[in-house]
C-alpha cells in the first residue's frame, strides 16, 4: 500500500511539472519572438562532391599534368534565425544560413609523383525571409511547414565564368514538415525538406541540401 502511495503520488506530480511546464496560448500571446539555432546535414554535397579516384599516370605524355580531388571535409549547415508569431498559425521571420565544403586539389606528373597541393573551398551564406505555417498545436507538440524566398552569397577558391570568386543567387528553402516540442518557453524541432541556391536557370549552387534541420531555442 505504501509503495501504491508513492508511484501514484510521482506520476501526480510527473503530469502537474508537464502541465505547468507546457506552452500555453497565453504564453505565446505573452511571447511573440523566438530565436534559435539549427544544424543540418550535407547529404546531398557528400554525393556530389566527393574524393576522385587515383589513376596510374605513367606512360602520359611528358608535359602533362594531372589533377585529382582529395581529402574532402564538410560543415554541416549552421543556421540562426528570429521569428514573430503574428498569431497561432501564422509566424514570419528572417533566417541564416551557412554551409563549407573543402578539399585538396592534387596534382601529379607522368611518373604518379605528387607535385603541388593546394586548398580549395566554396561555401554558400543565405539570409532568406521566412513564412511559418503551424496547422497542429498542443501544448507540448506542434507541427507546420515553412518556405522561405532569399538570396544565397557563393564564394570560394573557384572563380565562375566571369573570373569572380563571389557570385549570388536566389535562395529558396522548404520544410515540408516539421514536429516541434515545447518545453515552458524553451522549444526543439526536426524538420524535413530542402535548401535550394539557384545559380541561373539551368544550374544551382545548392540542390535540395539540409534535407534534415535540428533546431533549439527559446521564446521571447
Amino acid at each position: 500500500m505504501y509503495m501504491k502511495k508513492i508511484v501514484l503520488s510521482t506520476i501526480a506530480l510527473f503530469f502537474l511539472a508537464l502541465q505547468l511546464s507546457a506552452e500555453t496560448r497565453e504564453m505565446r500571446k505573452e511571447n511573440p519572438f523566438q530565436i534559435g539555432i539549427s544544424v543540418g546535414d550535407m547529404f546531398m554535397e557528400t554525393l556530389v562532391w566527393h574524393n576522385t579516384p587515383h589513376l596510374d599516370y605513367s606512360g602520359r605524355p611528358f608535359t602533362s599534368t594531372f589533377r585529382e580531388k582529395q581529402n574532402y571535409s564538410y560543415t554541416p549547415h549552421i543556421g540562426l534565425a528570429v521569428d514573430y508569431r503574428v498569431n497561432d498559425w501564422f509566424e514570419v521571420g528572417l533566417h541564416f544560413d551557412y554551409q563549407r565544403t573543402a578539399w585538396n586539389e592534387v596534382y601529379y606528373n607522368n611518373f604518379n609523383e605528387e607535385i603541388s597541393r593546394t586548398k580549395a573551398r566554396f561555401y554558400n551564406l543565405c539570409l532568406i525571409p521566412t513564412a511559418k505555417f503551424t496547422y497542429l498545436h498542443s501544448p507540448y507538440i506542434s507541427l507546420y511547414s515553412s518556405v522561405g524566398v532569399g538570396v544565397d552569397v557563393n564564394g570560394g577558391t573557384e572563380v565562375n565564368t566571369k573570373g569572380k570568386h563571389v557570385a549570388h543567387g536566389a535562395a529558396i528553402d522548404i520544410r515540408l514538415i516539421a514536429i516541434r516540442a515545447n518545453y515552458d518557453r524553451w522549444f526543439c524541432s526536426l524538420g524535413v525538406g530542402g535548401l535550394y541556391g539557384l545559380k541561373n536557370g539551368q544550374t544551382f549552387f545548392m540542390l535540395s541540401s539540409q534535407i534534415l534541420q535540428f533546431s533549439i531555442g527559446v521564446s521571447l
